[in-house]
């Protein structure tokens, strides 16, 4: 073929600080070259445009005359350039697929919904079009071939991308466990192959769904879901903030924790009793000192009996108002504790059974020591003795309706709960009581037909035996008149 001339894309346009003249595109020197792309297994020859190499001729003043031999070289011809690699073979990046022989295939790969086949057309179809499942999905189209001669070919079966996925990840899975023992394995390996055998199509399928009615969703919808997740948010910021707040009182009025040595010595009133003894005795020990020091000042002598009985006096003073101060505080904190008259006003008003219900005011004979809480009330009647008494419960609530967590627990709510967990526990009793009695029925009635089983089989035996008598009985009758006839 001719020259032709390059395509206008190609010339390359000089920068304007550059003084060259232009020249036409024509005049260029290129050339029609061929060329094979290595991604190609067929070896077929291309050709393409690209510049002409040739040699800068040489100046005048560089020039030397040549000798013969140097004029013979140049008159050979020149060898042929090799041909280079194409540029954008590179990029012909071929995907690994699993490779299997028949025996592996019976072996580990057998699947009732597969035949090899199809699993083979499978393995290629993923290897051509670089494992892109939207390309494998729209280009798969399998056609089984006829079990016999002159039969019609089968209808093949409809696949989804999901069951191409599943089926190609666990021929890949377990070949690779084949080639590679799982104990053996690498991390990128066994991260592999983890992946491979995680894949759940149902979730898949369930997954593109949903994304699918995100998709077409209305605006409304849109705008509602948003206030939704507003609430929600709203709504576990409060709740954090309200369990905070609870565990706060909670640590307030607890005692202090057994981590701290200092404070967990005196957690019992009888710690508390010998702390107090012993500040008592650290008292009574300074107090002795100051009257000794007082006693032996120079210039003065031996305490007098005067002295010493009012120091004795003034030591059990000192005495009597500590246990008197220890004593009313006791009095004092139980008349609280039991709402005696003694610490209330006899001015008060006394509330009306109305306001009572409306400030949740209730009155106790006897209150528990510590703190409670009326939410432990509603968890401690669903809990019973046994693991399956409590899910028979929490399944009879459930029916019900009945939340876990009841968000208001009042008295009243309180009661009403406790009433109705009665009622549950004897429903549960009665129930395991009709329980039982069924199954003594059965018993019986077994026990009552093994007994009939045994009767009739008494009854058939007799029979028999009578039947032999009878049969016995008559053979000796005509035994005995045969020796009776007289002789002819």
């Amino acid at each position: 073929m001719g020259e032709r001339a390059p395509p206008i894309a190609m010339i390359s346009i000089q920068p304007k600080y550059k003084q060259r003249p232009r020249r036409s595109h024509r005049a260029a020197p290129w050339e029609w070259a061929p060329f094979n792309n290595q991604a190609r297994e067929d070896r077929l020859t291309l050709h393409h445009w690209q510049p002409k190499h040739t040699p800068k001729p040489r100046p005048e003043s560089e020039q030397q005359p040549q000798t013969e031999s140097e004029a013979d070289v140049e008159k050979q011809p020149e060898p042929e350039p090799q041909q280079k690699d194409y540029q954008y073979a590179k990029y012909n990046v071929q995907v690994e697929t699993p490779s299997y022989n028949q025996e592996l295939y019976d072996a580990q790969l057998q699947d009732p919904d597969w035949t090899k086949e199809e699993t083979d057309y499978l393995v290629e179809a993923v290897k051509d079009y670089g494992q892109k499942w939207p390309v494998v999905i729209d280009r798969y189209e399998y056609q089984p071939e006829p079990t016999e001669e002159g039969a019609e070919a089968p209808q093949p079966k409809s696949r989804s991308m999901e069951d191409l996925k599943a089926r190609y990840y666990t021929v890949s899975a377990k070949v690779l466990a084949n080639h590679t023992p799982i104990s053996s394995m690498t991390g990128p390996q066994y991260n592999l192959y983890s992946t491979l055998t995680s894949f759940n199509p149902v979730q898949e399928t369930s997954r593109k769904k949903l994304a699918e009615g995100h998709l077409y969703r209305t605006q409304l919808e849109v705008d509602e879901e948003n206030v939704l997740l507003a609430e929600l948010q709203r709504i576990m910021i409060n709740q954090q903030q309200l369990e905070n707040e609870r565990n706060e009182i909670r640590d307030r009025l607890e005692y202090p924790s057994t981590s701290n040595t200092a404070a967990a010595q005196y957690s019992t009133s009888q710690q508390l009793g010998q702390l107090f003894q012993q500040l008592l005795q650290a008292d009574r020990m300074k107090k002795d000192r100051r009257l000794k020091a007082q006693g032996e000042t120079p210039g003065s002598g031996p305490p007098t009996s005067a002295q010493l009985q009012s120091a004795a006096g003034a030591s059990s003073a000192h005495r009597d108002s500590i246990s008197s101060a220890t004593g009313a505080r006791k009095a004092g904190g139980r008349d609280s504790i039991a709402g005696g008259s003694a610490g209330m006003d006899p001015t008060a008003r006394a509330l009306t059974p109305h306001a009572a219900h409306r400030y949740f005011v209730t009155q106790h004979d006897r209150l528990s020591s510590g703190v409670s809480f009326a939410s432990d009330r509603l968890h401690r009647a669903r809990s019973a003795k046994s693991m399956i008494q409590t899910e028979k419960i929490s399944a009879i609530l459930n029916h019900l309706r009945i939340p876990d967590i009841i968000p208001l627990p009042t008295q009243r709510v309180i009661e009403d709960f406790e009433k109705l967990m009665q009622k549950v526990h004897l429903l549960l009793d009665m129930r395991k009581l009709a329980d039982k009695e069924e199954q003594e029925i059965r018993v019986k009635e077994a026990e009552k037909k093994v007994k009939e089983g045994k009767e009739g089989v008494k009854e058939e035996a007799e029979e028999s035996k009578v039947g032999q008598k009878r049969s016995a009985s008559v053979l000796s009758n005509d035994a005995q008149g045969a020796t009776k006839r007289p002789k002819n």
